[in-house]
């Protein structure tokens, strides 16, 4: 969320969104190779209606986060200072307490709060329906008369229009007052409940969105994976680009749930040689889970802590449905 926020205020191209602040004509043509030259997609995401959707959902999941974390711990303080015990009872497991408390932090502290981004979502899905009546363009395709003519229009030309600006193709002309009503109205009211130079110096590199930004500053050691973010780099770049000196000795493998850099490789893959001059396998040796679909990393968790139990069973699969292989270090573990 922020990050959607911080690509409208802080573009890449400070004059980018400028002419959507005043009431001349704009160039929608040039328009789109602005954005597309700065790959800036904020606007194609808050037009269209599906991800927008997606967007408003995580808001409600995510409130939904605060209340609940936010009643594990207000239940926790009642006994704790001798009150009655509630129903449901108080949580007895301090990594639990602890994970609730973490959410708790989270969302009241986020540098745009949810139910901010939430109000700015609604506001723009109500501008955009009205910019799509006002240009004559029908809601859904209309249910079609036994007499009538097997399409409409109006239908055809929204449904191409969501299309579009669905796989970044130029935003509609229809959408004109509604981008409007963002960066002159509503982008405005946003603003000013978020701290500014939160925002400006958040680091959104763990994201992932850009992939010439380094996602790890940790240099690997001389066990860690040869690919490397440099490898991503044309070979323009990789001659003399201006972030290639920076790009060669960093990893750039995320733990696709906690959204941290990780390592993998660094753990020791076989254990010492004993006395019969056999090598012994690696006793603490990290284990990571790789999904066999998309390559995705995280840290394997151990399930013996029934605190997170549930936490545990909603990573059983990785975020694209694809199941685990185990590694230890960079072996696949049989």
């Amino acid at each position: 969320m922020a990050w959607l926020v911080d690509s409208l205020l802080h573009p890449e191209d400070t004059s980018l969104f400028k002419p959507l602040t005043t009431s001349q004509p704009i160039d929608l043509d040039n328009f789109h190779t602005r954005l597309r030259d700065s790959n800036n997609v904020a606007l194609h995401l808050l037009l269209s209606s599906a991800p927008r959707a997606f967007l408003t959902a995580i808001c409600r999941r995510v409130s939904n986060l605060d209340y609940v974390s936010r009643k594990a711990k207000s239940t926790t303080a009642q006994s704790q200072a001798g009150a009655p015990i509630p129903i449901p009872p108080p949580l007895t497991s301090s990594t639990l307490r602890a994970a609730y408390e973490s959410i708790a932090t989270l969302t009241s502290d986020s540098v745009v709060h949810f139910r901010a981004f939430e109000i700015f979502l609604i506001s723009i899905s109500a501008s955009v329906k009205d910019a799509y009546a006002t240009a004559g363009l029908a809601s859904s395709t209309p249910q079609m008369q036994p007499q009538q003519q097997p399409h409409r229009k109006e239908g055809i030309t929204r449904n191409a229009a969501e299309q579009t600006m669905l796989f970044g193709g130029p935003l509609p002309a229809a959408l004109v007052p509604a981008m409007r009503h963002i960066f002159t109205t509503l982008l405005p009211t946003l603003r000013s409940g978020i701290d500014p130079a939160k925002l400006f110096f958040s680091d959104f590199s763990l994201l992932a969105l850009d992939p010439i930004t380094p996602s790890s500053t940790h240099s690997p050691s001389p066990t860690a994976p040869e690919q490397t973010l440099v490898s991503l780099l044309g070979p323009e770049e990789q001659k003399g680009g201006k972030r290639a000196a920076d790009l060669q000795r960093v990893a750039h493998t995320i733990d696709v749930f906690q959204r941290v850099p990780v390592t993998l490789g660094q753990e020791p893959v076989d254990g010492p040689v004993n006395e019969n001059g056999v090598r012994e396998k690696a006793r603490d040796a990290k284990r990571w889970r790789r999904c066999a679909r998309c390559t995705a990393v995280m840290e394997d968790y151990l399930t013996q802590r029934p605190g997170v139990h549930f936490m545990v069973l909603q990573q059983r699969k990785c975020f694209c449905a694809g199941n685990w292989i185990l590694l230890t270090g960079k072996q696949i573990v049989i």
